[in-house]
């Protein structure tokens, strides 16, 4: 049997923007009228230090992928739906 952690995503974001941040990239949360195209489905989008978009449409779900790939969330953590 697999044990589950919960995790808020408030807090995998955080984690995420700090790995991120190591390599010159800042996760974003979309507001309000953000200019971008209609299929800016996602609530978050990286930026590099140039201010120039490197990723958007990132929902919670690839949001919980991006964050094992970069080693942000481990294996036994899943984000909990708040």
């Amino acid at each position: 049997m697999q044990i589950e952690v919960p995790v808020s995503q408030r807090a995998v974001v955080s984690r995420l923007s700090r790995a991120l941040a190591k390599k010159g990239k800042w996760l974003r949360k979309a507001r309000g009228k953000t200019g971008m195209p209609n299929d800016f489905a996602g609530q978050y989008y990286i930026v590099d230090d140039r201010n120039t978009l490197r990723d958007y449409a990132i929902s919670v779900e690839r949001l919980e992928k991006l964050a094992r790939e970069k080693g942000a969330l481990r294996a036994w953590e899943v984000i909990r739906q708040e």
